[in-house]
């Protein structure tokens, strides 16, 4: 689903990038025709009150299926998310598929080793 931009959401979506994180500043461009999707992405995994407001008032201007898309609990991950790479005047085309933070009962704890044997507590 392809968005028309207006002064408005323009507006938000540079203070957006503006606020986001420096490895995120990338992908949040015009030309990426992914760019709500991601968003939307970011929105469920961000923390910051003030950007969550950003996304979310930019998804109004959007309008009422991109409202529904951000209210919606299992928003599909299973999207691949394309990346520029370029490097000395080639450019190449990558697709990744975001991964899903590991369930905490997934981390494993290290294992203390005291003089080459391991420690059972």
């Amino acid at each position: 689903m392809k968005a028309t931009y207006n002064k408005a959401m323009i507006e938000l979506i540079y203070e957006i990038r503006r606020r986001v994180e420096s490895e995120l500043k990338p992908s949040i461009k015009f030309a990426n025709p992914n760019l709500l999707n991601e968003l939307i992405f970011y929105y469920r995994t961000c923390e910051d009150a003030i950007l969550k407001a950003l996304i979310k008032e930019l998804m109004v201007y959007a309008g009422e299926q991109w409202q529904q898309r951000l209210q919606e609990e299992h928003f599909r991950t299973d999207q691949p998310k394309t990346t520029l790479k370029s490097y000395r005047g080639s450019v190449s085309i990558e697709e990744t598929y975001p991964e899903a933070p590991p369930a905490p009962a997934a981390i494993a704890k290290p294992e203390l080793i005291y003089r080459g044997q391991v420690v059972k507590k």
